[in-house]
């Protein structure tokens, strides 16, 4: 399938898909399940979880969990509405490790 053949099947121009595919636009989750569908594949292969380093780099760990059960938790709509309201990224990646550290610790 073609870039211009899935933007029209999920119903954006091909420069709006560029946007995407460029992180340039954020995409929503009804037009990611759009795309999964035009390119009959399920959604979870199209999600990327982001996994943050102390150091504040960024690097991509798939399937570590399910990104639509996280979000549809009251607490993880919250924690997300809160986290994207950081401008500063130095802070985020703080933020993110010191989750990181908790959750590592949450079974002892």
């Amino acid at each position: 399938m073609s870039h211009r053949e899935l933007a029209h099947a999920i119903g954006v121009s091909y420069q709006q898909l560029q946007k995407y595919e460029r992180g340039v636009s954020r995409i929503s989750v009804s037009r990611l399940q759009k795309m999964a569908t035009a390119l009959d594949v399920p959604i979870s292969l199209l999600l990327e979880v982001p996994k943050w380093t102390p150091g504040g780099t960024l690097s991509v760990a798939t399937n570590e969990i399910d990104i639509m059960d996280f979000i549809s938790m009251d607490e993880g709509q919250e924690l997300n509405i809160a986290f994207s309201r950081i401008a500063d990224q130095n802070i985020r990646c703080k933020v993110a490790a010191l989750v990181e550290a908790v959750a590592a610790h949450a079974g002892d």
